[in-house]
């Protein structure tokens, strides 16, 4: 079956406070193409695996078993016939927004690291309050909750399941540490660009509105992460231009480039990229214009996003 438009949702838990692994896992994809009404939920009704129960396809909601660090990643591909924008949604307030444009398919994804309570709600929602929204073909939504010393490979799992199937709408959640330990050190960021921002040459970016900052080390004015201890980190970016310019954008590592971006002018493209980085404490990690000239970003709190995320230490 294809899975062009897919959603794919992944959970980590440490062990609970009686040291018990409890396992959660669901995966969920659309049936068919799906028109959204105004403001309405996507609901993946076919469920092939729901360890747990929390994901519920009938209001296609998922609700947080534990207190914990989350990796919420989504991407979203619109029927060719219309633009679509979904808002990442959080106890009813919208975290972040996808865009897919009409007629190319263009293939848009976001990852957010959210610090969630325990019964707090993540669900995806058509932006428009006046206007429908068609996804493009079949969605797959899944989620899994294992041990720590599983998360690598469970995460990469979740990669490879997107690759083979050109997947569209991807929700990646992780709870990497159970915070009620009070153990580990958790370390997690998300912030936005809150305006319209044009970028100097080799212009660091500097992500204004924070949503997440757990252990500091995220400095908003400089645009900098700091690693505070050698480990496992996922880091992820998102990218829109301005549609008067097109914008390169490298991930950048102590100084040297690691992977880039590139946002074209005149549509709204949304590009992302997420890596897998062994860092050492000390190592910093930042996003700057690839270019010489100016760049224009588009955005207010919603579609340009720097994140990351200490999976385990080393």
């Amino acid at each position: 079956m294809s899975r062009n438009n897919a959603f794919l949702h992944v959970v980590f838990q440490n062990k609970n406070l009686r040291g018990k692994d409890q396992g959660v896992a669901f995966t969920a994809l659309l049936s068919k193409v799906t028109t959204l009404g105004s403001r309405e939920v996507v609901k993946y009704d076919n469920v092939l695996t729901n360890v747990g129960g929390a994901y519920v396809p009938s209001t296609g909601i998922f609700t947080a078993p534990y207190k914990g660090i989350y990796t919420i990643s989504c991407s979203l591909m619109s029927s060719p016939n219309n633009s679509v924008h979904l808002n990442i949604m959080k106890n009813g307030n919208a975290l972040s927004t996808l865009y897919s444009a009409s007629g190319t398919y263009p293939l848009a994804a976001q990852t957010l690291q959210l610090l969630l309570e325990k019964g707090d709600k993540i669900w995806i929602i058509n932006n428009h309050s006046t206007k429908a929204a068609e996804l493009h073909d079949h969605n797959a939504f899944n989620y899994q909750k294992v041990g720590i010393a599983m998360v690598v490979f469970w995460f990469l799992l979740g990669l490879l399941f997107l690759d083979c199937s050109d997947g569209v709408y991807v929700h990646t959640v992780q709870t990497i540490h159970d915070l009620g330990q009070g153990k580990d050190q958790a370390v997690a960021f998300t912030a936005l660009l809150s305006k319209v921002t044009t970028l100097g040459s080799k212009e660091v970016v500097k992500y204004d509105t924070v949503l997440t900052n757990v252990g500091g080390a995220y400095v908003p004015s400089t645009g900098v992460f700091t690693a505070p201890y050698k480990g496992i980190y996922t880091i992820s970016c998102s990218l829109m231009s301005s549609p008067s310019n097109f914008v390169h954008l490298n991930i950048m590592k102590n100084g040297n480039a690691l992977a880039l971006l590139y946002s074209a002018s005149g549509t709204y493209p949304l590009a992302s990229q997420t890596m897998q980085l062994l860092l050492e404490k000390g190592d910093k990690i930042w996003i700057q214009n690839y270019n010489t000239k100016t760049a224009k970003m588009h955005d207010h709190n919603a579609f340009n996003v720097f994140s990351g995320v200490l999976i385990t230490r080393m």
